[in-house]
C-alpha cells in the first residue's frame, strides 16, 4: 500500500509546498511540526544540519528528533527500478 505514495512524492509534477500532502492523511511532527505521513510504516523526525551538492540531487544531513514505527507493517524497497516489499510470503499472498 505504500508504493502510490512513494511513486506520487517522487514525482516532480506533485503540487508544492503543503499542498502535496492533501492526498494523505498526515499528523504534525511533536518537535518540528512537518507534515509525517500516517500510512508509512517508519518515520524520522529530523532538525537539518548539513545539505551538500550530489550531482543531481541534494544530499540533506539530519539529526533524528523523534521517530516511530508501525510494527506490523512490511517496508518498502526501491532498488533497480522497481518496488518490492520485505514482507514475509505468507503476508505477500494474504
Amino acid at each position: 500500500h505504500q508504493e502510490r505514495l512513494a511513486r506520487y512524492f517522487a514525482d516532480r509534477r506533485r503540487p508544492s509546498g503543503i499542498e502535496q500532502f492533501d492526498v494523505t492523511d498526515w499528523f504534525p511532527g511533536p518537535h518540528t511540526g512537518v507534515p509525517l505521513l500516517v500510512e508509512t510504516v517508519a518515520w524520522l523526525e529530523c532538525a537539518l544540519v548539513a545539505t551538500y551538492d550530489g550531482g543531481d540531487h541534494s544530499v540533506f544531513v539530519g539529526q533524528v528528533l523523534g521517530m516511530g514505527r508501525d510494527p506490523v507493517g512490511a517496508p518498502l524497497l526501491f532498488c533497480d527500478g522497481q518496488f518490492e516489499s520485505l514482507a514475509s510470503p505468507q503476508a505477500k499472498s494474504a
